[in-house]
């Protein structure tokens, strides 16, 4: 589950294991890639200008896919 807490900060809720987060812009480029933790899985995008972004969640035995708007 996403959650916004502010235009450039989002924490990803329920996240199980470790994971890699890559954020990519509207043409594919990557903008932004961290590894998370279940203990801290909080990604800060200050600077990022406002725009359509995806996101992708990568563990060892999953990948998920979300849309991000920064406004």
């Amino acid at each position: 589950v996403l959650e916004r807490i502010m235009a450039v900060l989002f924490c990803i809720h329920n996240l199980k294991r470790n994971a890699t987060v890559t954020i990519y812009n509207i043409t594919g480029a990557i903008i932004h890639s961290q590894n998370i933790t279940p203990s801290f899985p909080t990604i800060d995008l200050k600077g990022t200008a406002k725009g359509v972004y995806f996101v992708e969640v990568r563990t060892d035995d999953s990948i998920e896919h979300w849309k991000l708007i920064i406004e």
